[in-house]
């Protein structure tokens, strides 16, 4: 899913559901495997992936969260590279434009570099602390580099805030259920989200994932 006609509005979810199957902030149906489920701000991961909101229009976070990184070496991969310098080359003499360092985080998340997403993440919430889509997609960059119950706590700070955002119910229910065997906590999360949006592509996967959640307790 192309990164520069999205505008950063809630990455997709992860998908979680399923063994490990999460959405990222860039990427939910467009074929990301970052938190695979739906992506919206800034994105769907397979094996651990969790939605987030759709990523600003950038040069390079869509229901499955879908990756711009291609086989590396590929004309894709090496746009995308083009555009990491890009970005960062403004931002040398522009460090306040959060848009521009927003499309930043996005393409370095797209391209998997998700400590130094997470990095530009956090700037961009010391001017915009309520923002829940690019919350929502630092906790799954977080998840995604490996720091889980860091993520958790951005999904839930997110939370406390927007108690009906999609994605960061969506996965904060992967992070828990996949990565810290918590399945009251991940039910209560994904029984929101069946909540919320019945018809979603999230509720389709959590209504795979619950028995096999329900199972485990």
């Amino acid at each position: 899913m192309s990164k520069a006609s999205r505008q950063r509005a809630a990455r997709e979810p992860l998908h979680s559901p399923a063994p490990g199957y999460f959405i990222s902030p860039l990427k939910l149906f467009g074929g990301g495997l970052l938190l695979v489920v739906l992506s919206f701000s800034a994105g769907v991961l397979v094996q651990g992936e969790l939605a987030g909101a759709p990523k600003p229009a950038s040069p390079t976070v869509a229901p499955p969260p879908t990756s711009l990184a291609a086989p590396q070496g590929g004309p894709d991969r090496m746009a995308l590279m083009q555009t990491l310098q890009q970005l960062r080359d403004h931002l040398d003499h522009a460090s306040e434009d959060l848009e521009t360092r927003l499309q930043l985080a996005n393409a370095l998340f797209d391209s998997e570099n998700f400590e130094e997403a997470a990095v530009h993440y956090r700037i961009i919430l010391e001017k915009r602390p309520e923002d829940p889509d690019v919350r929502t997609d630092l906790g799954t960059a977080l998840h995604r580099s490996g720091h889980h119950q860091e993520a958790v706590a951005e999904f839930k700070k997110t939370l406390q805030n927007v108690p009906n955002h999609l994605n960061a119910n969506y996965n904060l229910g992967v992070v828990l259920a996949n990565e810290l065997h918590d399945q009251a906590g991940a039910a209560q999360a994904w029984k929101r989200v069946l909540e919320l949006a019945p018809n979603s592509p999230q509720a389709a996967q959590v209504r795979i994932s619950m028995p096999q959640l329900q199972a485990t307790r």
